[in-house]
């Protein structure tokens, strides 16, 4: 049920990560192709498939700093800084905090129907005891009238003597 939850939004993250994939090939063209010495990521945006795992590296933090300071070497800082953050900020900050709160109240409602199971489990073990009571009770006095007719009258009597104070 948890997974049939998260379905939509991964799909909105993959579709997001594509599109960002996408951008960052476009964007970071100059980058990827560039001859400069030093530049340690610049086939992260070479291909669409390097790419969109790169974008989920970044939704994890992992070296999106030195990815950002390694492209603004050779492209317009304005543009990397405002690509990177928006991706930080879009995905790691926001669909990773929708992915937690489905987390959290698929969580919930599966204790809440725990707790509502145990409930009735807890009810049916009482009503079974009261069963057992009134079982041998009933046998008990059954016995009781079967083995002495004067007990028996004594025991009617104390029923009705229940019956009419339950009143």
């Amino acid at each position: 049920k948890t997974l049939g939850a998260m379905l939509p939004i991964m799909r909105l993250l993959g579709i997001l990560a594509f599109v960002y994939a996408i951008s960052a090939i476009i964007l970071f063209e100059k980058y990827s192709y560039s001859t400069a010495p030093g530049l340690f990521y610049q086939h992260r945006f070479k291909n669409l498939l390097v790419a969109t795992f790169t974008m989920f590296q970044l939704l994890c933090y992992d070296h999106w700093y030195n990815m950002l300071a390694d492209v603004e070497q050779v492209v317009n800082t304005a543009v990397s800084v405002l690509y990177f953050v928006s991706w930080v900020f879009i995905a790691a900050l926001i669909f990773r905090n929708i992915f937690i709160g489905v987390l959290v109240n698929n969580f919930n409602e599966i204790s809440r129907k725990a707790k509502k199971r145990e409930k009735q489990r807890k009810r049916q073990r009482q009503m079974e005891i009261m069963r057992r009571k009134l079982y041998r009770e009933l046998n008990s006095k059954k016995d009781v009238n079967q083995a002495n007719p004067k007990t028996r009258a004594a025991v009617k009597a104390q029923e009705a003597v229940d019956a009419i104070s339950r009143l």
